[in-house]
């Protein structure tokens, strides 16, 4: 044995003990800590963020996309877009990823999502 350690293994036990029980303690603090954290964050953000929600037949921008009219809106924060050209969008869209278009009405596309994801696979 090293010279640190005592030759008596009921005392490494004992230290063991107290070690282990001062690393369960510690795990179980930090837990409560993130427990309460993530409520104080959900809290702080939750009456931070405006809460989107879109007309049935408005117009929207989605992130990094095209416009799009809103085709449902059911009672969740999912919608599902058309494009102005009256061609759906295959998937549901989040409510945070679009913006109201403030505009009366859109001619055309600038950006065809589905048409371009195509020609780049």
């Amino acid at each position: 044995m090293s010279a640190d350690l005592p030759d008596d293994p009921q005392v490494l036990a004992d230290n063991a003990l107290s070690y282990l029980y001062n690393l369960w303690k510690a795990h179980e603090d930090a837990e409560i800590w993130v427990c309460t954290n993530s409520l104080q964050d959900k809290e702080h953000w939750g009456s931070v963020m405006k809460p989107h929600s879109f007309v049935v037949g408005a117009y929207a921008l989605m992130c990094h996309e095209n416009k799009f009219v809103v085709d449902k809106n059911p009672d969740t924060d999912v919608y599902k877009l058309t494009t102005t050209e009256g061609v759906p969008y295959t998937s549901w869209v989040h409510a945070d990823h679009l913006k109201l278009a403030k505009v009366d009405s859109i001619s055309q596309s600038w950006f065809h999502p589905t048409a371009s994801h195509a020609q780049s696979r």
